[in-house]
């Protein structure tokens, strides 16, 4: 992703993103974005599968290039949990 996509007022809140795992090839994580600033995206990723709930979680700072916004046709197997449906 690119911060320069993200405007005050965007209706990017709670659009759902994917977080590349460093280390991992293939590795993701699902989550929905909390906020951001100048530097980081705050996403939410684990939320006991309560994503109709997510605002009430904690996100993490996640730097936008390890960000990638998320596309129901992409569909790994390894998926770490999988999308909200």
């Amino acid at each position: 992703m690119n911060l320069a996509e993200l405007n005050p007022g965007d209706e990017k809140l709670g659009l759902m993103v994917w977080f590349r795992v460093h280390g991992i090839k293939g590795k993701i994580i699902p989550g929905k974005i909390k906020s951001w600033n100048d530097e980081y995206i705050f996403v939410v990723f684990n939320c006991d599968n309560n994503w109709g709930n997510w605002m009430n979680y904690t996100a993490e700072a996640c730097y936008p290039q390890d960000l990638v916004l998320y596309a129901a046709e992409l569909q790994p197997s390894n998926l770490i949990p999988g999308p909200p449906k």
